[in-house]
């Protein structure tokens, strides 16, 4: 029988808590900047972003012609544009933007079906919705009982969810993740007590974060 050597890891309370976080990023971070930093030519012209403008304007740049803020009614702030539930959102234009940024947030809305409808309604033909979710995680205390944590995903539920909007050869997913970033968040850990290899490989058996790309069909002329 072999023996393993647990160190740090033999305990059944996580090295540090998720909230405050270690450092500035959790690990989970470094997935979800790496999609929307390769995504970051699809971050152009009309571009709503959930929270703030803080990815519009580090991958969008000056092909950015204009941003909007979303929030959720609760806790919005006087800069928020839109101040809306994503399940039923009549404020927010129809065929108005060219991307949407969702980075974790379907995992917070209860009715997804209704909220993915509202994302393909608001793009323009031929917009882009570009979100993350998680798949293994732990609940946010915080946010849990702000918002309600309802979800974790996987690459199947992703694919039926949007492609039952947007239809399936419009919606790309990938999943991000390996057993050692799973156990570092589950614990807690932040990017900086990992090193650039630690991320290298993407096992499908882990999906720490998945990602989300959809695109709304081109006009019918």
């Amino acid at each position: 029988m072999g023996f393993v050597r647990f160190g740090s890891l033999r305990r059944i309370t996580p090295i540090a808590p998720i909230w405050p976080p270690r450092y500035k990023a959790a690990v989970d971070r470094v997935y979800i900047d790496g999609f929307l930093e390769r995504e970051a030519m699809s971050i152009q012209g009309e571009v709503l972003e959930v929270g703030g403008l803080g990815y519009t304007n580090r991958f969008g740049g000056d092909r950015v012609t204009a941003g909007s803020v979303l929030h959720s009614p609760i806790g919005a702030s006087p800069e928020v544009t839109y101040a809306a539930d994503l399940v039923d959102a009549p404020e927010i234009p129809s065929e108005h933007f060219d991307c949407v940024i969702l980075p974790q947030t379907l995992l917070f809305i209860y009715d997804l079906q209704p909220a993915v409808r509202t994302l393909h309604r608001i793009l323009r033909p031929g917009g882009v919705v570009l979100a993350t979710v998680p798949g293994i995680t732990q609940t946010v205390p915080d946010d849990k009982e702000r918002w309600g944590q309802y979800w974790s995903f996987t690459d199947q539920s992703l694919g039926r969810l949007f492609g039952d909007v947007f239809g399936p050869d419009r919606v790309t997913i990938e999943s991000h993740g390996n057993v050692k970033t799973t156990i570092a968040l589950l614990h807690g850990l932040a990017k900086e007590d990992l090193n650039a290899r630690d991320f290298a490989l993407d096992d499908p058996h882990y999906p720490l974060t998945l990602t989300v790309k959809a695109v709304r069909a081109e006009a019918t002329p």
